[in-house]
């Protein structure tokens, strides 16, 4: 039979990836220091065992301040010249949908450019 001679040829490849993996062949050599690695959850916890993410659901004034903070980023965002205005190119290019849609109407005296406090004026009495 032409495996028999396998077995042994098999074993003595065993022995030789076991010598050869780290922390095996030199009683010297430490595993290599994983403390510094974020640490996962279990995956072995079930979905409904896990605890889910500490928030405070927003409401309210809170969710308006929440807003209107990420409103006034995107529009500083599109703001590239620091003036503290855009124009509607600006506004296109930033995605404020609002602002462009609306952009004759908040710039009322014309000038092409229109401040974040016109945006907010114009949100909260629209005509």
């Amino acid at each position: 039979m032409p495996h028999r001679h396998l077995a042994p040829l098999l074993a003595a490849l065993l022995a030789l990836a076991v010598q050869a993996a780290p922390g095996n062949g030199d009683p010297g050599t430490q595993p290599e220091d994983r403390s510094h690695l974020p640490q996962l959850g279990d995956p072995y916890l079930p979905p409904a065992a896990r605890k889910p993410a500490q928030r405070t659901p927003l409401a309210g004034a809170a969710l308006q301040a929440q807003a209107r903070a990420k409103l006034q980023q995107r529009f500083a965002a599109a703001d590239t010249l620091k003036t503290g205005s855009i124009s509607l190119a600006q506004a296109k290019a930033a995605g404020l949908g609002y602002v462009v849609q609306h952009f004759a109407e908040i710039d009322r005296q014309g000038s092409g450019r229109v401040s974040f406090e016109q945006v907010e004026r114009h949100q909260q009495n629209p005509r």
